[in-house]
Protein backbone atom coordinates (compact mmCIF):
# COMPACT_ATOMS: atom_id res chain seq x y z
CA UNK A 1 0.00 0.00 0.00
CA UNK A 2 1.34 3.44 -0.88
CA UNK A 3 1.93 5.06 2.87
CA UNK A 4 1.81 8.71 1.19
CA UNK A 5 -1.06 9.78 -0.80
CA UNK A 6 -3.16 12.53 -1.01
CA UNK A 7 -5.63 11.06 1.94
CA UNK A 8 -2.53 10.07 3.99
CA UNK A 9 -2.25 6.48 5.04
CA UNK A 10 -5.47 4.86 4.57
CA UNK A 11 -7.05 1.36 4.37
CA UNK A 12 -7.15 -0.49 1.22
CA UNK A 13 -10.25 -0.56 -0.36
CA UNK A 14 -12.88 -3.63 0.06
CA UNK A 15 -11.51 -3.48 3.58
CA UNK A 16 -14.26 -4.98 5.85
CA UNK A 17 -15.02 -3.19 9.14
CA UNK A 18 -16.74 -4.48 12.50
CA UNK A 19 -17.98 -7.33 9.58
CA UNK A 20 -20.20 -5.62 8.46
CA UNK A 21 -19.21 -2.33 6.14
CA UNK A 22 -16.85 -2.96 3.27
CA UNK A 23 -15.09 0.23 1.83
CA UNK A 24 -15.46 1.83 -1.78
CA UNK A 25 -13.70 4.63 -1.89
CA UNK A 26 -11.87 8.16 -0.26
CA UNK A 27 -14.05 11.01 0.59
CA UNK A 28 -11.87 13.37 2.09
CA UNK A 29 -8.81 13.74 4.94
CA UNK A 30 -8.04 16.28 7.61
CA UNK A 31 -5.68 16.22 10.57
CA UNK A 32 -7.20 14.02 12.80
CA UNK A 33 -9.30 11.25 10.43
CA UNK A 34 -9.79 9.83 7.10
CA UNK A 35 -13.72 9.64 5.70
CA UNK A 36 -14.14 6.74 3.32
CA UNK A 37 -17.34 5.79 1.38
CA UNK A 38 -18.42 2.36 1.74
CA UNK A 39 -21.92 0.27 2.32
CA UNK A 40 -23.73 -2.26 4.67
CA UNK A 41 -23.25 -6.11 2.95
CA UNK A 42 -26.48 -6.87 4.81
CA UNK A 43 -28.80 -4.21 3.31
CA UNK A 44 -26.38 -2.80 0.62
CA UNK A 45 -26.70 0.51 2.21
CA UNK A 46 -24.20 3.46 1.44
CA UNK A 47 -22.67 4.90 4.46
CA UNK A 48 -20.00 7.49 5.47
CA UNK A 49 -17.38 6.20 7.61
CA UNK A 50 -14.91 8.13 9.69
CA UNK A 51 -11.90 6.75 10.85
CA UNK A 52 -9.58 8.37 13.62
CA UNK A 53 -6.45 8.83 11.89
CA UNK A 54 -4.21 11.66 13.67
CA UNK A 55 -1.86 11.57 10.61
CA UNK A 56 0.98 13.85 12.88
CA UNK A 57 0.96 11.51 15.18
CA UNK A 58 0.03 7.98 14.43
CA UNK A 59 0.90 5.27 11.18
CA UNK A 60 -0.15 1.83 9.90
CA UNK A 61 1.41 -1.37 11.84
CA UNK A 62 3.29 -4.07 9.53
CA UNK A 63 -0.99 -5.66 8.86
CA UNK A 64 -1.34 -1.98 7.14
CA UNK A 65 -4.48 -1.37 9.50
CA UNK A 66 -3.26 -0.99 12.93
CA UNK A 67 -3.25 2.36 13.90
CA UNK A 68 -0.22 2.63 16.11
CA UNK A 69 1.44 5.82 17.86
CA UNK A 70 4.62 7.33 15.70
CA UNK A 71 6.31 8.29 19.27
CA UNK A 72 5.42 6.65 23.04
CA UNK A 73 5.28 10.38 24.23
CA UNK A 74 2.73 10.98 22.22
CA UNK A 75 0.33 8.18 23.47
CA UNK A 76 -1.44 10.77 26.10
CA UNK A 77 -2.04 13.42 22.94
CA UNK A 78 -3.69 10.76 20.97
CA UNK A 79 -5.91 9.72 23.96
CA UNK A 80 -7.26 12.96 24.36
CA UNK A 81 -7.99 13.83 20.65
CA UNK A 82 -9.34 10.16 20.29
CA UNK A 83 -11.77 11.14 23.33
CA UNK A 84 -13.12 14.11 21.09
CA UNK A 85 -13.70 11.98 18.63
CA UNK A 86 -15.66 9.79 20.51
CA UNK A 87 -18.07 12.53 21.69
CA UNK A 88 -18.44 13.41 18.32
CA UNK A 89 -20.45 10.11 17.96
CA UNK A 90 -22.16 10.56 21.25
CA UNK A 91 -23.57 13.86 19.96
CA UNK A 92 -24.92 12.63 16.82
CA UNK A 93 -26.70 9.92 18.45
CA UNK A 94 -28.94 12.19 20.08
CA UNK A 95 -29.42 14.59 17.20
CA UNK A 96 -32.35 13.40 15.11
CA UNK A 97 -33.63 16.05 11.96
CA UNK A 98 -33.70 15.50 8.36
CA UNK A 99 -31.45 18.53 8.11
CA UNK A 100 -28.44 16.71 10.38
CA UNK A 101 -26.65 14.10 8.91
CA UNK A 102 -27.96 10.70 10.27
CA UNK A 103 -26.23 8.84 13.19
CA UNK A 104 -26.19 5.01 11.95
CA UNK A 105 -23.00 3.58 14.05
CA UNK A 106 -19.55 3.63 16.25
CA UNK A 107 -17.09 1.15 16.87
CA UNK A 108 -13.51 0.29 18.03
CA UNK A 109 -11.31 -1.34 15.72
CA UNK A 110 -7.76 -1.37 14.39
CA UNK A 111 -6.90 0.39 17.82
CA UNK A 112 -8.52 3.16 16.53
CA UNK A 113 -12.24 4.74 16.57
CA UNK A 114 -14.95 4.51 13.84
CA UNK A 115 -18.02 6.81 13.05
CA UNK A 116 -20.67 5.60 10.67
CA UNK A 117 -23.44 8.18 8.93
CA UNK A 118 -25.62 8.36 6.41
CA UNK A 119 -24.69 9.10 2.87
CA UNK A 120 -25.94 12.55 1.76
CA UNK A 121 -26.29 11.81 -2.21
CA UNK A 122 -25.25 15.48 -3.63
CA UNK A 123 -22.70 17.42 -2.98
CA UNK A 124 -21.15 20.53 -0.30
CA UNK A 125 -22.60 23.64 -0.89
CA UNK A 126 -19.31 25.44 -1.32
CA UNK A 127 -18.93 22.76 -4.87
CA UNK A 128 -22.54 24.09 -5.85
CA UNK A 129 -22.11 27.68 -5.15
CA UNK A 130 -18.92 27.17 -7.22
CA UNK A 131 -20.14 25.50 -9.96
CA UNK A 132 -23.90 27.22 -10.11
CA UNK A 133 -23.29 31.23 -8.75
CA UNK A 134 -25.11 32.87 -6.30
CA UNK A 135 -28.36 31.80 -5.36
CA UNK A 136 -31.08 34.61 -5.59
CA UNK A 137 -33.54 32.56 -6.02
CA UNK A 138 -37.37 31.65 -4.13
CA UNK A 139 -36.71 27.65 -4.75
CA UNK A 140 -33.04 27.89 -2.80
CA UNK A 141 -34.49 30.10 -0.26
CA UNK A 142 -37.37 27.48 0.88
CA UNK A 143 -35.75 24.75 0.28
CA UNK A 144 -32.16 25.43 1.11
CA UNK A 145 -31.28 28.16 3.41
CA UNK A 146 -34.75 28.23 5.94
CA UNK A 147 -34.36 24.36 6.26
CA UNK A 148 -30.46 24.66 7.00
CA UNK A 149 -31.26 27.27 9.57
CA UNK A 150 -33.89 25.11 11.39
CA UNK A 151 -31.44 21.90 11.58
CA UNK A 152 -29.35 24.79 13.40
CA UNK A 153 -32.10 25.28 15.51
CA UNK A 154 -33.02 22.04 16.46
CA UNK A 155 -29.06 21.60 17.58
CA UNK A 156 -29.13 24.30 19.72
CA UNK A 157 -32.74 23.15 21.16
CA UNK A 158 -30.35 20.35 22.32
CA UNK A 159 -27.46 22.18 23.98
CA UNK A 160 -25.34 21.86 20.96
CA UNK A 161 -23.17 24.29 19.12
CA UNK A 162 -21.27 23.47 15.94
CA UNK A 163 -18.57 25.99 15.88
CA UNK A 164 -17.42 25.04 12.41
CA UNK A 165 -20.67 25.92 10.32
CA UNK A 166 -19.39 26.31 6.59
CA UNK A 167 -19.92 25.51 3.16
CA UNK A 168 -17.87 22.79 3.09
CA UNK A 169 -19.58 21.25 6.39
CA UNK A 170 -23.15 21.67 4.42
CA UNK A 171 -24.71 18.56 2.43
CA UNK A 172 -26.79 19.73 -0.58
CA UNK A 173 -28.91 16.73 -2.00
CA UNK A 174 -30.23 16.07 -5.44
CA UNK A 175 -33.15 17.50 -4.41
CA UNK A 176 -31.78 20.45 -2.96
CA UNK A 177 -32.35 19.79 0.68
CA UNK A 178 -29.36 20.43 3.17
CA UNK A 179 -27.82 18.61 5.96
CA UNK A 180 -25.22 19.85 8.28
CA UNK A 181 -22.25 17.50 8.88
CA UNK A 182 -19.37 16.87 10.42
CA UNK A 183 -19.82 17.57 14.70
CA UNK A 184 -16.17 17.36 15.09
CA UNK A 185 -15.86 20.81 16.74
CA UNK A 186 -19.44 21.05 18.07
CA UNK A 187 -19.66 21.25 22.04
CA UNK A 188 -22.04 20.92 24.85
CA UNK A 189 -22.67 23.99 26.12
CA UNK A 190 -23.46 23.32 29.50
CA UNK A 191 -20.55 20.57 29.76
CA UNK A 192 -17.84 22.29 27.75
CA UNK A 193 -14.91 23.29 30.39
CA UNK A 194 -12.38 24.33 26.96
CA UNK A 195 -13.18 26.08 24.11
CA UNK A 196 -10.49 23.96 21.41
CA UNK A 197 -9.51 26.82 18.39
CA UNK A 198 -11.23 26.02 15.24
CA UNK A 199 -11.61 28.17 12.51
CA UNK A 200 -12.06 28.92 8.89
CA UNK A 201 -11.57 31.64 7.00
CA UNK A 202 -14.09 33.94 6.56
CA UNK A 203 -17.04 31.98 8.08
CA UNK A 204 -15.44 31.92 12.09
CA UNK A 205 -16.62 35.02 14.37
CA UNK A 206 -14.21 36.42 16.41
CA UNK A 207 -15.14 34.59 19.77
CA UNK A 208 -13.35 30.88 17.71
CA UNK A 209 -9.66 32.71 17.70
CA UNK A 210 -9.85 32.38 21.24
CA UNK A 211 -9.54 29.12 23.73
CA UNK A 212 -11.05 31.53 26.61
CA UNK A 213 -13.38 33.42 24.39
CA UNK A 214 -17.13 32.88 25.45
CA UNK A 215 -18.72 30.89 23.09
CA UNK A 216 -22.78 30.55 22.53
CA UNK A 217 -25.58 30.23 19.86
CA UNK A 218 -24.49 33.31 18.34
CA UNK A 219 -20.88 31.83 17.14
CA UNK A 220 -23.22 29.75 14.87
CA UNK A 221 -25.38 32.86 13.99
CA UNK A 222 -22.16 34.40 12.72
CA UNK A 223 -21.46 31.74 10.57
CA UNK A 224 -24.91 30.52 9.61
CA UNK A 225 -25.47 34.49 8.29
CA UNK A 226 -21.66 34.60 6.36
CA UNK A 227 -22.84 30.94 4.95
CA UNK A 228 -26.27 32.56 3.39
CA UNK A 229 -23.71 35.86 2.53
CA UNK A 230 -21.58 33.34 0.56
CA UNK A 231 -24.54 31.45 -1.17
CA UNK A 232 -26.57 34.69 -2.19
CA UNK A 233 -22.85 36.77 -3.45
CA UNK A 234 -20.91 33.98 -4.74
CA UNK A 235 -18.22 35.67 -2.71
CA UNK A 236 -16.13 34.39 0.53
CA UNK A 237 -17.05 37.00 3.33
CA UNK A 238 -13.88 39.37 4.71
CA UNK A 239 -12.03 37.27 7.34
CA UNK A 240 -13.18 37.99 10.72
CA UNK A 241 -9.23 39.29 11.16
CA UNK A 242 -9.43 42.16 8.31
CA UNK A 243 -12.28 44.03 10.00
CA UNK A 244 -11.14 44.70 13.08
CA UNK A 245 -9.89 48.44 13.17
CA UNK A 246 -12.12 49.01 10.29
CA UNK A 247 -15.23 46.95 8.86
CA UNK A 248 -15.18 47.33 5.00
CA UNK A 249 -17.35 43.96 4.53
CA UNK A 250 -19.05 45.15 1.67
CA UNK A 251 -22.93 44.56 2.11
CA UNK A 252 -24.81 41.42 0.31
CA UNK A 253 -27.21 43.78 -1.67
CA UNK A 254 -23.99 46.12 -2.75
CA UNK A 255 -22.86 42.56 -4.54
CA UNK A 256 -26.51 41.09 -5.41
CA UNK A 257 -29.27 43.62 -5.69
CA UNK A 258 -31.60 41.28 -5.99
CA UNK A 259 -31.47 41.27 -2.48
CA UNK A 260 -34.14 42.97 -0.33
CA UNK A 261 -32.67 45.98 1.73
CA UNK A 262 -34.20 43.80 5.02
CA UNK A 263 -32.55 40.60 4.78
CA UNK A 264 -28.92 42.20 3.74
CA UNK A 265 -29.61 44.48 6.79
CA UNK A 266 -30.25 40.94 8.75
CA UNK A 267 -27.18 39.44 7.01
CA UNK A 268 -24.71 42.01 8.42
CA UNK A 269 -26.25 42.05 11.76
CA UNK A 270 -25.30 38.26 12.49
CA UNK A 271 -22.15 38.97 10.65
CA UNK A 272 -21.04 41.78 13.56
CA UNK A 273 -17.86 41.49 14.78
CA UNK A 274 -18.58 42.22 18.43
CA UNK A 275 -20.89 39.29 19.42
CA UNK A 276 -22.96 41.25 21.95
CA UNK A 277 -23.90 43.33 18.47
CA UNK A 278 -25.29 40.48 16.68
CA UNK A 279 -28.54 39.33 15.45
CA UNK A 280 -29.69 37.94 18.75
CA UNK A 281 -32.54 35.58 17.60
CA UNK A 282 -32.80 32.64 15.02
CA UNK A 283 -36.23 33.50 15.20
CA UNK A 284 -35.86 36.97 13.42
CA UNK A 285 -33.03 35.34 10.70
CA UNK A 286 -35.96 32.80 9.66
CA UNK A 287 -38.81 35.37 9.47
CA UNK A 288 -36.75 37.89 7.06
CA UNK A 289 -35.76 34.48 5.04
CA UNK A 290 -39.66 33.44 4.64
CA UNK A 291 -40.06 37.46 3.90
CA UNK A 292 -37.63 36.91 0.91
CA UNK A 293 -39.05 33.89 -0.36
CA UNK A 294 -42.41 35.09 -0.37
CA UNK A 295 -41.21 38.59 -2.33
CA UNK A 296 -38.90 35.88 -5.09
CA UNK A 297 -41.45 34.35 -5.46
CA UNK A 298 -43.78 37.38 -6.26
CA UNK A 299 -40.61 38.44 -8.24
CA UNK A 300 -40.55 35.82 -10.61
CA UNK A 301 -44.56 35.28 -11.41
CA UNK A 302 -44.30 38.65 -12.24
CA UNK A 303 -41.66 38.29 -14.70
CA UNK A 304 -43.19 34.90 -15.86
CA UNK A 305 -46.42 36.93 -16.75
CA UNK A 306 -44.50 39.51 -18.23
CA UNK A 307 -42.92 37.41 -20.54
CA UNK A 308 -46.23 35.13 -21.62
CA UNK A 309 -47.72 38.78 -22.68
CA UNK A 310 -44.85 39.95 -24.69
CA UNK A 311 -45.56 39.61 -28.39
CA UNK A 312 -43.05 37.77 -30.60
CA UNK A 313 -40.58 39.77 -32.88
CA UNK A 314 -42.08 39.31 -36.70
CA UNK A 315 -40.07 37.97 -38.96
CA UNK A 316 -38.72 39.93 -41.90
Amino acid sequence: MNQNNEYGCYLELDSMLNDTYKLTGYLASSELSIVYLGYNVESGESVVIKEYYPKALVMRDMDNKTVISRKPSAQAHIDRLREAFRREAAMLKGLQHKNIVGFMNDFEQNETSYLVTAYCRGQTLESYIHKNHPMARADWVGKTLIPLLEGIQYMHDQGIIHRDLKPGNVMIGEDGSPQVIDFGSAIHLNTASSYPIMTSAGFSPLELYSDKSKQGTYSDMFSLAAIIYYVLTGQVPMDISQRLIQDNLPSVRKLNNRVSVVLSCIIMWGMAVKFAKRCPSFRVMKAALHMEYYRLKGLDLSIGKLKKTEKPTPRL
